[in-house]
């Protein structure tokens, strides 16, 4: 027999092939079959009624064949079992036209095993409520386990499949049982498996849409998506679900969403490469503005947003047995009710997501009895760095060990793009989203434990100077700023600046927001001069405009104003900068950085700038000339300088060191300086110096 060939569909589209099985009451006889077109409807009625199954694919490699007229036909060897039990019509298709329309749509969970049949007769007992469950039976609870934990449970796209069914019909070998049955059968073996979330989070989300199939209408061909609710909800509870392609997390739950997704570019196109799909995806939920970074096969994002912090929650129960939502009780903070809620409290139902709220933001073992709830808000300054982490389904997990180590520091994850991500990077990031969760419900007590927890945590994971580490850094900082606690706040934004400087760059946008942050604290602490100068920085990053000024006069005012490093900011961002003699005058009159800008100045023209008595004059009167007088008397000892009285004049008159200014100007001089009758009436009007000038005058007497 040759292998058989597809023809391909006709266009319409409405057309789909069906299966019709060949019955066979011996289960080990070769399958035969018919696999023919046809029309879903005609004249808006259904042409054939048929079953769909929901099965999973098992090992590509494992193939069996079925015959098909002449022609044979290879399965996986999961769906020629399922086939074999079956023998009935059905239909091998997917989407929801295909599985809404099915008089029933069939979920093969393989072939019997482990005593599978015992687990859905229990099932079937506690359904019709015929019996108890009793807390002693474990070798029942670990059949019942066992059938749970098969793979079906755990695929992405049967969740589209049962989603879109008016009935379902549950296999397992030759035992079934109706699906709404099964749900409520299930639902109090559920307290037994407390040491295994995965498993409760992987049964919750599938029963949910297993119980939903009792009330569904019809479905027309042309109805594409079910609207079960809106996409977001739909990843947040279904994201853990296995997948053959990372793609398909996103494309299975197309057909379930709510929202319009006409201009979402999230139509199923596998072209496209995963990264750039995850994130489109996260714009099209949180918007276009929000930074996101994403890398290839990996089930993970990074991305920035703005958020506050709405409150504590005190309590969270389910709401329903038939429902998959949560009453989740919020205490607000302080700064929520006066910005949106008048009510201090509040109870929100917020739909049960694929991993538990209480692990997302776990503060017990810290003295804290409740966890603690973060939600994005627009329009607020607090910025939060959030991980979004699909990489472990949850299915993988088996018991509670294993999800704490899913869940806290130990996962790692390769060297991915300009960051390594994984486990210590996404639980360092929750320990720094919960300190500013716990400072803004005022638990102040943890609050610099749990930095100093992500600042280590980063540090491990990425490194001292990577920006998450610097940002938890400048957060812990803020904490101390607003705890009065300014002189440790001041060091670590000085730290922060400084790697920033290094790593970033001086004008990347978050140096200046840490240099504003500087800036800030210094003028609580009263250090005015710090703060002048940290907002000249900053405006001549930002590009320092002043019309009535030439650049040229801008760094004459600088040379006088700032330090060494002002100055060289600003000589970066000239096109012709020029170290004249109106600049050196002014780093030598600078009273607060005179030493150094006179030194870089100097360093500029090669010391080769001949020393003027406008330089000499402002030196001498400056407080803090005697530094610069010496570097300028050291750097020109070869020439002979005449100092004029005017020079003379300034150095007595200098009440901080005019003694010494005077001394160095002699002795540079030696006899070629008069001392004048106006030098002297200077000296004599300096009451902190007068004394010492006028005997260092007479021992230049005496000696001439």
């Amino acid at each position: 027999m040759s292998q058989y060939s597809y023809a391909p569909l006709s266009e319409r589209l409405d057309s789909i092939r069906l299966l019709r099985l060949k019955p066979n009451e011996n289960e080990q006889a070769e399958i035969e079959c018919e696999l023919f077109e046809c029309f879903l409807q005609v004249s808006g009625r259904l042409t054939h009624h048929y079953e769909a199954l929901s099965y999973v694919w098992g090992d590509p490699k494992a193939t069996v064949s079925i015959r098909i007229d002449e022609h044979y036909l290879k399965l996986t060897e999961n769906l020629h079992k399922a086939l074999g039990q079956l023998r009935d019509p059905l239909i091998i298709q997917l989407m929801a036209r295909i599985y809404g329309p099915a008089s029933c749509v069939i979920v093969w969970l393989g072939v019997a095993a482990d005593d599978s049949d015992r687990a859905i007769e229990a099932i079937r007992t506690v359904a019709s409520n015929k019996s108890n469950i009793s807390l002693n039976d474990k070798p029942l609870h670990e059949v019942t386990l066992k059938l749970l934990q098969r793979p079906w449970f755990r695929r992405i796209w049967v969740l589209e499949e049962v989603g879109a069914a008016r009935h379902v019909l549950i296999r397992c070998g030759s035992t079934e049982i109706d699906g709404f049955a099964f749900c409520l059968g299930v639902e109090p073996f559920m307290k037994f498996f407390a040491a295994y979330p995965a498993v409760q989070s992987l049964i919750d989300s599938v029963t949910y849409l297993i119980k939903g199939a009792t009330f569904r209408p019809k479905y027309s061909t042309s109805e594409i998506s079910q609207g079960i609710c809106p996409l977001g909800e739909l990843l947040d509870k279904y994201h853990t679900h296995e997948a053959t392609m990372l793609h398909d997390k996103v494309y299975a739950l197309l057909g379930m969403s709510s929202d319009s997704l006409s201009r979402s570019s999230l139509s199923p196109n596998y072209g496209i490469p995963w990264e750039d799909l995850l994130k489109r995806l996260i714009k099209f939920l949180l918007g276009e503005k929000v930074d996101v970074e994403t890398w290839k096969d990996t089930e993970m994002a990074i991305f920035k947003s703005k958020g506050c912090i709405l409150g504590q929650v005190k309590s969270i129960r389910r709401a329903s047995t038939f429902d998959d939502r949560q009453e989740v009780n919020i205490k607000f903070t302080k700064r929520t009710v006066q910005l949106r809620w008048k009510d201090r409290e509040a109870c929100w139902m917020l739909h049960v997501s694929a991993k538990s709220l209480r692990k997302d933001l776990d503060l017990k073992g810290e003295g804290i009895p409740v966890s603690k709830l973060l939600r994005l808000v627009t329009n607020f300054s607090r910025d939060f760095l959030l991980v979004w982490n699909w990489k472990n389904s949850l299915g993988e997990l088996q018991n509670a060990s294993e999800y704490e180590r899913f869940m806290g520091p130990n996962e790692r994850i390769p060297d991915q793009s300009n960051v390594v991500i994984g486990g210590c990077l996404t639980q360092a990031t929750r320990l720094w989203n919960v300190a500013l969760i716990l400072e803004e419900v005022g638990e102040y007590a943890n609050v610099e434990g749990r930095f100093y927890e992500a600042i280590e945590g980063y540090e491990k994971m990425v490194g001292k100077e990577h920006p998450f580490t610097l940002k938890a850094m400048e957060s812990l900082a803020s904490i101390h700023n607003a705890h009065l606690e300014r002189d440790s706040a001041a060091d670590l934004f000085a730290q922060v600046i400084q790697a920033r400087k290094r790593v970033q760059g001086i004008d990347h946008p978050d140096t200046l927001s840490s240099m504003a942050k500087l800036a800030s604290t210094y003028q609580d602490l009263g250090y005015s001069e710090r703060v002048e100068k940290i907002n000249m920085m900053i405006r001549i990053l930002k590009g320092y405009e002043d019309n009535s000024r030439s650049s040229q006069e801008k760094l004459v005012y600088i040379a006088k104003t700032f330090d060494q490093e002002v100055m060289a900011l600003w000589m970066k961002r000239m096109d012709k900068p020029r170290v004249t003699e109106e600049v050196i005058e002014a780093t030598a009159g600078n009273e607060k950085f005179g030493f150094g800008a006179t030194k870089f100045s100097l360093e500029q023209i090669g010391n080769q700038f001949p020393i003027s008595e406008k330089v000499l004059k402002a030196a001498a009167g400056n407080g803090e000339s005697e530094y610069v007088v010496t570097k300028l008397l050291r750097e020109k000892s070869r020439d002979q300088v005449q100092i004029s009285e005017a020079v003379l004049k300034a150095a007595a008159g200098n009440v901080w060191c005019g003694d010494s200014i005077m001394a160095l100007l002699l002795a540079w001089a030696r006899d070629t300086t008069q001392i004048t009758e106006e030098v002297l009436k200077a000296a004599a009007g300096n009451e902190k110096s007068r004394m010492d000038l006028m005997e260092l005058f007479s021992r230049q007497k005496g000696d001439n």
